[in-house]
């Protein structure tokens, strides 16, 4: 058996590891559940900021385009032209490490 599975102290650092990601996922769930209501909130009231001992709450305007055909077509073009430029070899890439950590999935019952 590999030896790094069998050190007893890395697979801790793996327990703790997961836990952490575990708790962030959970408490980004519970954020995306606030968010709404106190946006709602903010702009019922009128309000742009509202700052508290932990940092400021502050309502942010996005746009979010929409393209005209011709410019969609001209996008789809680019696409394919990357697509072909990475088959044919004659783009480059650079390969980089990161660690990615999969929660189990509850297994389904029969």
């Amino acid at each position: 058996m590999n030896a790094i599975i069998e050190n007893v102290e890395f697979i801790e650092k793996l327990k703790q590891y997961a836990l952490i990601k575990k708790q962030i996922s959970e408490l980004e769930d519970k954020a995306a559940e606030l968010n709404p209501e106190i946006l709602e909130v903010m702009i019922t009231g009128s309000v742009k900021e509202i700052p508290t001992d932990l940092g400021f709450f502050t309502t942010v305007e996005r746009r979010t385009w929409k393209y005209p055909e011709t410019v969609e077509t001209i996008k789809a073009s680019y696409d394919e032209a990357k697509k072909q430029a990475e088959q044919l070899g004659t783009a480059t890439y650079k390969v980089t490490n990161s660690l990615r950590f999969s929660t189990t999935k509850p297994k389904e019952q029969e």
